[in-house]
Formats: C-alpha cells, sequence, structure tokens
C-alpha cells in the first residue's frame, strides 16, 4: 500500500528514461527524477543539455525511447493516441516564444485552448477573464497580441496555459526573451500559481534569477541529471 500511496503524491515519475533521436543523438541518459504534486521546481543546464527533451517528454510531445514515464498518474510509454488530448488538457505549456497569433486579441489567444475542448462562449468568457485577471492584463483583453510588449505576450502565453486550470505547469526558458525585471515579475507570477496547488516545473539557464528562490533545482549535463 505504501508504494501505491506514494504514487498517488507523484506528478511526475521519471525511472531509468532514456531519449534517443534517430541520428543517434542521446539526448536522455538514464533519467531518474520524481516531482510531487503541488511542488516547484527548476531543471537548469547548458542549452542543449536535454532540457527542452524532457519538458517535452513530460507534456507528451515526445516520446521517451525506453523507460518509465508517468505523469498524473498516466502512463505516457503506453497511453494511446486517442486518450493524449485528455492528458494535455491538464498540462499548461510556456515555451520562450509566446507563439501567439499577432492578429487576434489577447482575449481571443488565451481561449483557445477552451475552444478546442469544447466549452461554451459563458464558461469561456468566464475563465478567460479570470485568467487574464490572474496575469494583471484583464484591462488588455481587446489588444492585438501584436500591440502588446514583450513581457505582455509572455504573461499572455502564461493565461492561455493555465486557464485550462492545469494540473501540471510546464515552462522552457519562459524569461529567456526578457530583461531581469519583467523575468522576475514572470517567476513570480509561476510562484503564485504554484502557491494555489499547481504542480510547476520550469527548465532555465538563469541561474542569477532562481538561486536564492526556495525552491528545488535540478541540473542536467548531457544528457544525464547532476542534482
Amino acid at each position: 500500500m505504501r508504494g501505491n500511496d506514494e504514487a498517488t503524491k507523484l506528478m511526475i515519475k521519471f525511472t531509468n528514461l532514456y531519449k534517443k533521436y534517430p541520428n543517434g543523438h542521446e539526448a536522455l541518459i538514464r533519467i531518474h527524477f520524481h516531482l510531487k504534486k503541488g511542488e516547484m521546481t527548476f531543471l537548469t543546464g547548458h542549452s542543449g543539455a536535454g532540457k527542452s527533451t524532457f519538458l517535452n517528454i513530460a507534456g507528451s510531445l515526445e516520446k521517451a525511447t525506453r523507460g518509465q514515464a508517468e505523469v498524473n498518474g498516466v502512463d505516457l510509454m503506453t497511453i494511446k493516441r486517442k486518450a493524449l488530448p485528455a492528458f494535455r488538457q491538464r498540462v499548461g505549456i510556456v515555451l520562450q516564444n509566446p507563439h501567439l497569433l499577432p492578429d487576434k486579441t489577447a482575449f481571443e489567444n488565451v481561449s483557445l485552448p477552451l475552444i478546442i475542448a469544447g466549452f461554451n462562449k459563458t464558461e469561456t468568457k468566464k475563465r478567460v477573464h479570470a485568467a487574464l485577471d490572474k496575469v494583471r492584463l484583464l484591462s488588455k483583453g481587446n489588444f492585438l497580441a501584436e500591440e502588446l510588449s514583450t513581457g505582455e505576450q509572455q504573461r499572455i502565453a502564461l493565461a492561455r496555459a493555465i486557464v485550462n486550470k492545469p494540473d501540471l505547469l510546464l515552462a522552457d526558458e519562459p524569461t529567456g526573451n526578457l530583461d531581469p525585471d519583467l523575468a522576475r515579475e514572470i517567476i513570480q507570477l509561476f510562484t503564485e500559481f504554484n502557491q494555489v496547488g499547481t504542480t510547476v516545473l520550469i527548465a532555465t539557464h538563469d541561474i542569477e534569477l532562481i538561486k536564492t528562490l526556495p525552491y528545488r533545482i535540478i541540473k542536467i549535463e548531457a544528457g544525464r541529471l547532476v542534482e
């Protein structure tokens, strides 16, 4: 029973995980990693160390070559294609490039995941307004994405990632294009989401930004975890 109890407390469980690409590159090697539900952790390492591959596997955007990969109780090594959309609705992903639709408003960009999931207009409006409010951009809902500053665009991307109320929030270099002050603002938003129960895993190379924060920091070097 203890093993089962422990499993229910874990958001991410990687065991002896490998990722090898067709060109022969080993992006992840013998990864053992546990992330508890409700925890916030940083994944650091140089460009090309394996951070993005790590997050892509956690978000089911890529599949590991072998090993065990469980996220939110789902076995990602055996999950059926038809079950992926439901799984991905429980995971929010933020990238270094916000990838907003420039000719759509902030409201429209944030609403996309809800439209895809089939929410009605009333619930969509309610959730989008709540998400915009959480990132402190409710007043910019009718602005086109291309009219927003770089920092505002990243906050809109964050609102889009959390509008589905995900259990897990993954971020790949979310502050990479921002100046230090804006970067701190974005990290503060992540901590606020974590404080209300969302599990957060952020990949970043900016050690100066995170070294004073009270969260676990994991380092990856050449595809191997060094804690």
